[in-house]
């Protein structure tokens, strides 16, 4: 897993790739828990989920917008 946060525009980043595990493979249809991610996403901070199923497990990016980032304020 990595991520990263690029102050200036406000884009975070998350990428992870599962690996020593079973065999996966894309499934007919996509299932509520892939579709939750997606759309739960989606709506919060104007993110997005991509996951794509490789043959060393299921690898997921997801890029958000952070809406304000931390200032510090002076005592």
């Amino acid at each position: 897993m990595c991520w990263s946060c690029d102050q200036a525009t406000g884009e975070f980043q998350l990428s992870w790739t599962e690996s020593h595990g079973p065999a996966v493979k894309p499934l007919g249809r996509r299932g509520f828990g892939l579709r939750l991610i997606e759309r739960a996403l989606a709506g919060e901070a104007n993110a997005r989920a991509e996951l794509s199923f490789r043959p060393e497990g299921l690898h997921c990016q997801i890029s958000a917008t952070l809406l304000a980032t931390a200032q510090p304020h002076a005592a």
